[in-house]
């Protein structure tokens, strides 16, 4: 909406509470979207399928909106419990299902008793931290970090870095495996000046966090459930 001038001040002045779920919402998309929604409560709500879809919310205040990076994902809802077992976080509580159908291996991975209480919790596969009050904040996924020149890097920070720059254009940031060595290959939907985002990266990031290259695909491959896919974004830049 926002690459598509939709975002226009005042462009919704009778929504009244706008939800953001799915992916980890930016400060620079909550401030266009709060800009045409003047009048609108704005909520980023956080869930895996496996919490019957959300089981974290977090409501955003106006003055606070001049913010950076990510917005947190809040906290649990009533009656609900999470904790971060080695940057993972994992929830508990009584929208947790019982676990996947015909995959007793996978279930005793993904649904365990952390805590030693006899207590089912679910392992979210995501990297977050939490405050003091028990507010989270979403960090990447688990398996998206990477071993980069024998540094731990999250591909995700290459996107924190660019995605600002790019006027409401995604940008997303992948892995090539080859010859026993990892590259970082990130992809944008919008044009852009190459030269000027890699001189960003290289001025802001280390030398082995720095991609590439940096591709333009008019249009970002997704999942069927709507989620960036990855693989195939992997394979387009082996392949072309």
């Amino acid at each position: 909406m926002d690459r598509m001038r939709a975002l226009k001040p005042d462009a919704f002045p009778t929504i009244r509470h706008a939800f953001f779920c799915g992916e980890g919402l930016s400060y620079d998309t909550a401030r266009a979207f709060a800009a045409a929604a003047p009048s609108a409560r704005l909520t980023d709500l956080y869930g895996p399928t496996e919490a019957t879809i959300a089981i974290t919310s977090h409501e955003l205040q106006r003055e606070l909106l001049d913010r950076q990076g990510l917005v947190p994902i809040g906290k649990v809802f009533p009656g609900h419990k999470a904790i971060i077992d080695n940057e993972e976080l994992c929830v508990a509580g009584p929208q947790i299902s019982n676990g996947y159908i015909g995959l007793p291996d996978v279930n005793a991975t993904s649904f365990t008793d952390i805590t030693g209480t006899g207590e089912r919790w679910y392992r979210t596969g995501d990297r977050a931290r939490m405050d003091p009050d028990g507010t989270l904040h979403y960090l990447g996924r688990i398996d998206h970090q990477l071993k980069v020149a024998g540094h731990r890097v999250e591909p995700g920070e290459v996107d924190a870095l660019l995605s600002p720059l790019l006027s409401g254009g995604r940008c997303v940031t992948v892995p090539l495996h080859e010859n026993g060595a990892i590259r970082l290959v990130t992809f944008i939907d919008v044009p852009h000046d190459i030269t000027a985002l890699l001189a960003q990266c290289r001025a802001h990031l280390p030398a082995y966090m720095v991609p590439e290259r940096i591709i333009v695909q008019e249009q970002l491959p997704l999942t069927s459930h709507g989620k960036m896919d990855r693989q195939q974004l992997i394979a387009i830049a082996q392949h072309g």
